[in-house]
């Protein structure tokens, strides 16, 4: 129910999505753990995304490395109704394969 995970695109094919429709009321933070278990075999890069129609108004990203947990806090602009909140995760440049790379969110949440 907390959790989901996003397996990232082979190497070099972009980031792989997830979108949720959201209707925005003055939340002014993102918070959420992102995850990569050890046995994965490169670091991958977790992304946020906050899009007002074609309008990215925010995008920031963290890499974490296998084995690694890491709390991907950020303060947002202010916005109020219908957005999008874009999760993604990529694998980093000097990776060779996406194998294992499990990159998992856990309680992602805007207030």
């Amino acid at each position: 129910g907390t959790t989901f995970q996003l397996h990232p695109n082979w190497p070099g094919q972009g980031r792989a999505e997830i979108r949720f429709p959201v209707n925005l009321s003055g939340q002014r933070h993102f918070s959420a753990q992102c995850h990569l278990p050890a046995r994965s075999e490169w670091p991958v890069a977790f992304s946020v995304r906050l899009m007002d129609g074609d309008l990215a108004v925010l995008e920031q990203s963290k890499v974490v490395a296998p084995g690694e947990t890491i709390d991907f806090q950020l303060d947002i602009p202010v916005r109020e109704g219908p957005c999008q909140l874009v999760l993604g995760t990529e694998m980093s440049p000097d990776a060779t394969t996406n194998g294992f790379a499990w990159a998992r969110w856990t309680r992602p949440c805007l207030r």
